[in-house]
C-alpha cells in the first residue's frame, strides 16, 4: 500500500476508473443547478456547510455514491437527532449509552486521518493495511475520523457471530447453542444486549464483554468525552463525536480510504473475514437475515433503530413505519446553530 495526502480535487489524476470521472461528469453537466449522486448541488448546499459539500463532490467524482448518501444523511441528520434526544430521559437511554470500545477507538491512517473503528465494519483491513496500532480517543491529536457503516440488521448478525465463536463453549448458552434454532438464538442475544446497556459495568456478566460488537454503528460515533463524577448513563455528553469528519458505506471502503490518504489494491484484501478458525463454529454461526422471522428483524431494528436515522438503510418492514415516523420528527427540529461542517 502507499499512504497519500488526503484526496482533494488536486489529486484528479489519482483516480483510477475513467467510469468514476464519466459518472460524476453525467451527475454533474454544466448547469448552474448540477446532480451529484441523484442530489441537486443547491440542495446540498442549503443543507451543508462548504466542508462537506467539497467532502460530498468529492465522492461524486469519485462514483462513491453510496458513500454520498451515507455521509449527506449523518451530517444532515446528527445535531437533529441529538436535540430530538436532548432532555427526553427514555431516549437517551434507550439510543446513546455510551460510545463503545475506548481503548480500540481508531486506527491511524496519517498524520490527517485515522480511521474510526466500528467494530466488525473492516478494522482488520485498515489494520491490515496501515500495520498502525490502534489508539485510545486520547491519543487522536488532530486527525480527524473517517468511519464506514454497514446494513443494521448485518451489522448486528455480524458481532453475533464474532461473539459467538469466541464462545469456547457455546453450547452452554442459549443465544450460542446449536440445539436452539438461528432464531432463538439471535433472539436470545438481543435480549442479552438489553440487560447489557441497562446494566452499570461494574456490575455487567461475563456474557457482556463481546457485546459491543452488536452495538448500533451510531453509538461508536458519539463523542467519547467522559463527565467525571456521574452516573455511568450521564457520563458522556449526548452528542456526535467532533473529530468524525467523513462516513462511508463499507461497500465503498476502498475509495474513502483513498479518500483519506491510503491507496491500496482491494484484491489483494479477502472480502470476509471468517468468524472463526473453527470449521464447526463457522457453520453454527453461519447467518443470512433472510433466516430471520419477521418477530427477530423487529426485535434487532428496534434495538439498532438510531443507526436508521442516521444512516441510509431501509428498515424491516416490521419497524419501518415507526422508523420512518421518527425520521420526520428528527426533520422537523429547528435547529438555532448551523453546523460548521
Amino acid at each position: 500500500f502507499k499512504k497519500l495526502r488526503p484526496w482533494t480535487q488536486q489529486n484528479e489524476g489519482q483516480v483510477t476508473s475513467d467510469k468514476n470521472q464519466d459518472h460524476y461528469h453525467q451527475q454533474s453537466g454544466s448547469s448552474e443547478n448540477s446532480v451529484w449522486c441523484g442530489v441537486e448541488e443547491s440542495t446540498l448546499r442549503e443543507t451543508h456547510g462548504p466542508r462537506n459539500v467539497e467532502k460530498l463532490r468529492t465522492m461524486a467524482y469519485m462514483g462513491l455514491c453510496l458513500s454520498f448518501q451515507q455521509h449527506h444523511k449523518f451530517f444532515r441528520m446528527k445535531d437533529k437527532l441529538v436535540a430530538w434526544v436532548h432532555g427526553d430521559e427514555e431516549r437517551e437511554e434507550e439510543l446513546f449509552y455510551g460510545p463503545p470500545g475506548k481503548n480500540l477507538y481508531a486506527i491511524v491512517i496519517n498524520d490527517e486521518y485515522a480511521f474510526r473503528h466500528i467494530f466488525k465494519n473492516g478494522g482488520t483491513t485498515v489494520n491490515t493495511l496501515t500495520h498502525s496500532r490502534q489508539i485510545k480517543s486520547d491519543a487522536l491529536g488532530d486527525r480527524s475520523l473517517v468511519a464506514v457503516v454497514r446494513d443494521p440488521i448485518e451489522h448486528f448478525l455480524s458481532g453475533w457471530a464474532e461473539c459467538g465463536s469466541r464462545s469456547p463453549e457455546p453450547e452452554q448458552y442459549e443465544w450460542f447453542s446449536p440445539a436452539n434454532n438461528i432464531n432463538e438464538r439471535v433472539l436470545s442475544w438481543v435480549e442479552v444486549l438489553r440487560r447489557c446497556v441497562e446494566t452499570e459495568p461494574s456490575q455487567r456478566g461475563s456474557e457482556c464483554r463481546c457485546s459491543q460488537h452488536s452495538y448500533p454503528q451510531a453509538t461508536f460515533l458519539l463523542d467519547p468525552t467522559r463527565n467525571k463524577g456521574k452516573k455511568y448513563h450521564d457520563t458522556f455528553d449526548k452528542k456526535i463525536d467532533p473529530s468524525v469528519e467523513m462516513v462511508g458505506d463499507l461497500r465503498d471502503i476502498h475509495g474513502m480510504l483513498q479518500m483519506a490518504g491510503l491507496e491500496y489494491d482491494p484484491s489483494t484484501i479477502p472480502h470476509r473475514r471468517s468468524t472463526s478458525k473453527d470449521p464447526s463454529k463457522a457453520t453454527i454461526f453461519d447467518w443470512d437475515k433472510d433466516m430471520l422471522s419477521a418477530e427477530v428483524l423487529r426485535s434487532i431494528c428496534e434495538f439498532v433503530m438510531v443507526d436508521y436515522y442516521l444512516f441510509e438503510f431501509e428498515a424491516p418492514v416490521g419497524c419501518r413505519d415507526e422508523v420512518r415516523s421518527h425520521i420526520d420528527q428528527i426533520e422537523k427540529v429547528v435547529l438555532y446553530k448551523v453546523s460548521s461542517k
